[in-house]
């Protein structure tokens, strides 16, 4: 299955998805690429922009697409049993999440914005996995100016068991909106390495107040190393540990008005870490060259 260059124009009216790709057979291999629907849908209806359903057992390319502003997700995968890679393209002001999917995919490469909040669109997450184990986002950006709510510029949701996140930036000016927030697990610990949440070169800067930049709740034996956090809003903290043992940060630059690190009582292993709390917003950080 291919699918090339199609462009969708006009706001969707109407109470159903605006595309479903499934590949039904285990060895079967589709692409899309280049789907473009920039005009989204009207709030009044809880559409979406892309579907990929529970009929999908193969693997799925999404390559350099663009969806816009729909109420229920832009390309929702998450229910899909097969892999997703979304490799490229723009993301933009989409409830629920901009991309969801779950283990085992891939998101490579993308650009994820959110600066435009309308009534009906609600928890403008970035990127949402959802569940699974094989999941991994590099190399892309992500920023966050406006946005009616959210739990998140990346999440990891209750029934996710593992995931990679790295080599990616992200700016937060949105009050009270994290990162990252890896939310407490739905069942037992996950046995499938040890470090189930790994963060890894990660920079996150940005005028976002309040809250944390990084959240992990309830998420024992989290890796998070070679990150930088500058973010000087008010009372902004840097990473905010809640009920997890066994979390490790290294290599790790933080400078916020906040706490560095919010731990609690937690203990967390700490290693080669610069970290600064300031008070005023006018400071200044920089990260190294390699994140």
């Amino acid at each position: 299955m291919r699918i090339d260059n199609v462009t969708v124009r006009g706001e969707m009216d109407i109470d159903q998805d605006g595309m479903r790709f499934d590949v039904v057979e285990k060895d079967g291999h589709g692409v899309v690429w280049n789907l473009r629907m920039p005009d989204g849908g009207d709030p009044e209806y809880k559409n979406t922009g892309c579907y990929v359903g529970e009929s999908h057992v193969g693997e799925l390319r999404f390559q350099n697409c663009r969806f816009d502003g729909f109420p229920d997700n832009g390309l929702y995968a998450s229910p899909a049993k097969g892999r997703v890679n979304v490799v490229g393209g723009q993301y933009r002001n989409s409830g629920v999440a901009n991309i969801r999917v779950s283990g085992p995919s891939t998101v490579r490469g993308v650009v994820v914005r959110c600066d435009e909040a309308r009534d009906g669109v609600e928890n403008m997450r970035g990127i949402r996995l959802r569940g699974g184990s094989d999941v991994v986002v590099e190399n892309s950006r992500l920023v966050f100016d406006t946005v009616t709510s959210s739990d998140g510029a990346i999440t990891c949701a209750e029934w996710l068991e593992a995931a990679t996140i790295r080599n990616t930036h992200i700016t937060v000016n949105a009050d009270d909106v994290p990162a990252i927030w890896a939310k407490p697990p739905s069942g037992n610990r996950s046995n499938v390495r040890d470090h189930p949440i790994q963060i890894q070169s990660v920079r996150i800067d940005g005028s976002a107040s309040s809250g944390a930049a990084v959240r992990i709740s309830e998420r024992s034996d989290t890796l998070l190393s070679d990150l930088c956090i500058c973010q000087h809003g008010d009372g902004r903290d840097g990473i905010a540990v809640s009920g997890a043992d066994g979390t490790t940060v290294r290599g790790s630059a933080i400078t916020v008005s906040g706490q560095p690190l919010a731990t609690g009582e937690r203990s967390v292993r700490r290693d080669n870490l610069s970290l600064e709390s300031t008070a005023s917003s006018s400071s200044s950080c920089s990260c190294p060259k390699n994140r």
